[in-house]
């Protein structure tokens, strides 16, 4: 007899509770049990996320396949009314597939992973199937998306990502510290702006941590690795007060510009055209100056001339294009 949706939630519910409690191999045997039995969409789709977790916190690529190939079925069962549910627990299949690939993969590479790709197109299916889900859920998807291109080394459109999830809610810790690792890469890259945006990661880091939700929406360990990412950023700072320091951030002076000067710079830094994309918010001096350079080799050769210039041309060709 297929369970209702109350019994099922109740049963899937007690089998997340055994595998907290350490019984992962009974809760494992008992969730493959419950997704062999049920034949109520909704709950099989439900389970199969649970068994997909269970997957990526044990290392098992099996546990995640069958629970991937349910939700491949549903797909199809469902044809044009698959719920974004689906398409979303089947983007974090193939993310967590992909996060076993990628060990092979030197980190330039990840965004040639087969199983990232297919993850990626699944969470867009999710988004585009989710516009009547409640904000919370859907922040939620945006968060795993974003999580996603972090992953494949996208950390820019992560970053945009994240700050949709933040738009629907500003507070929601998993976004803010996702986001603050995303953006402390940057610190590396960025000269002079180094120490900046290590503070700016430092202090989402930690009001991200001060929501409640991560531990009960977040991965196992999750809290831990935003503390470990929180004691890395302290490492490399001198001094730890400067990463309390409020974050003065003045933007463009544009109180002398044209109407179409105007409408050019809030429409590239809006869509994050700058060539120098600067990771703070709003259109700042540093994000709205096109800080593109090389560093000439000694002797200056005619191949380096040669790149240089077909450089030069890509920045006239780019900018010429935002102004059209």
């Amino acid at each position: 007899m297929t369970p209702t949706n109350r019994s099922s939630s109740h049963e899937l519910l007690q089998i997340e509770a055994e595998f907290r409690a350490g019984r992962i191999s009974d809760a494992v045997s008992r969730a493959i049990a419950f997704l062999d039995e049920t034949a109520d969409p909704v709950a099989r789709a439900n389970c199969a996320g649970v068994l997909i977790d269970f997957g990526a916190a044990t290392e098992r690529a099996d546990l995640v396949t069958k629970a991937i190939a349910c939700l491949d079925a549903l797909r199809v069962w469902y044809e044009s009314r698959c719920p974004a549910q689906v398409y979303y627990n089947l983007g974090n299949g193939w993310d967590a597939l992909g996060r076993l690939e990628v060990r092979s993969l030197a980190s330039t590479d990840r965004w040639q992973c087969e199983a990232f790709q297919k993850a990626k197109a699944c969470h867009r299916e999710a988004l585009r199937a989710s516009s009547s889900v409640p904000d919370a859920k859907r922040t939620q998807y945006i968060v795993n998306y974003a999580n996603l291109l972090s992953s494949m080394w996208r950390g820019l459109e992560a970053i945009k990502a994240y700050d949709q999830a933040l738009a629907l809610d500003s507070s929601f810790g998993m976004a803010l510290c996702n986001k603050a690792l995303a953006v402390r890469f940057f610190a590396g890259v960025s000269g002079a702006y180094g120490g900046a945006i290590l503070a700016w990661a430092w202090q989402m880091l930690q009001r991200g941590l001060e929501d409640p939700r991560i531990d009960r929406v977040g991965a196992e360990g999750a809290r831990v690795g935003f503390e470990k990412g929180i004691a890395a950023i302290e490492a490399k700072v001198a001094k730890s007060d400067l990463l309390s320091t409020p974050l003065a951030h003045p933007p463009e002076d544009l109180s002398d510009a044209s109407a179409l000067e105007r409408l050019y710079v809030h429409s590239c830094a809006a869509e994050h055209l700058f060539l120098n994309v600067h990771i703070h918010e709003n259109e700042c001096r540093a994000a709205t100056v096109d800080n593109v350079f090389t560093v000439r080799p000694v002797p200056v050769t005619d191949r380096f001339i040669g790149l240089e210039r077909s450089l030069s041309q890509m920045i006239e060709d780019f900018s010429t294009a935002r102004y059209l």
